[in-house]
């Protein structure tokens, strides 16, 4: 399984829509990747629903989720409309990814052993380099788990300050990059210095206030 600090796999997969989504696309300042066993099944069901409640607050915290496991396009299409998901879900129908992030490998569920899906999330920045992983994960309440170490590397959802595990990251690209045409310059006026008017000799001084130009 990738380690913090290790770079991610790059990867394009399809989505339920048979769009094409690549990791290196995805020009947000996180990616949170979270790998699940298989679609419509209780715990991954509930998984899912979870981090679509919480999609609003990913996003405030510059985060895009992307979720994958076995399954075609129409397993995804079906799995979504069923429950609702708004959140992006990618086939992996090889489990190529999965194996490249090691998330995929031996298992055990009731004395029997076979090949799956490990649950599992990386949480990655935006050079793609991985600044957390979550590993034998449990599907309840997991949504806001990684929510809060997102907030705990974005005070204010802005500036990522450090990141845990002792690995410590600064990046300064925090917002979508946005190519904007310099606007021209204005000339600036040259600023006129008042003139303060000599006293005829022997006269009173007389005190004004400036007033304010309407």
């Amino acid at each position: 399984m990738l380690k913090v600090g290790a770079k991610a796999p790059l990867f394009t997969l399809a989505d339920k829509e048979g769009i094409k989504i690549a990791l290196k696309d995805v020009s947000s300042p996180f990616s949170v990747v979270y790998f699940y066993p298989k679609d419509d099944t209780p715990g991954c069901t509930l998984e899912a629903i979870e981090f679509t409640k919480e999609l609003e607050a990913f996003e405030s915290c510059g985060a895009t989720v992307l979720g994958i496991s076995g399954g075609d396009q129409k397993s995804k299409a079906k799995f979504c409309a069923k429950h609702k998901l708004g959140l992006t879900l990618l086939s992996d129908t090889d489990f190529e990814v999965a194996k490249k992030f090691g998330a995929f490998g031996d298992k055990t569920f009731m004395g029997r052993k076979f090949k799956g899906v490990f649950r599992s999330t990386f949480v990655l920045d935006d050079e793609k380099r991985v600044i957390e992983v979550f590993d034998s994960v449990k599907a309840a309440g997991h949504a806001k788990e990684v929510l809060a170490f997102l907030r705990s590397v974005t005070p204010g959802a802005a500036k990522v300050l450090s990141v845990s595990k002792g690995t410590s990251m600064e990046s300064s690209k925090r917002a979508r990059p946005v190519s904007r045409k310099s606007a021209p310059k204005r000339a600036s006026k040259p600023i006129k210095k008042p003139t303060t008017a000599r006293k005829p000799k022997g006269s009173t001084a007389i005190k004004t206030r400036s007033r304010r130009a309407r």
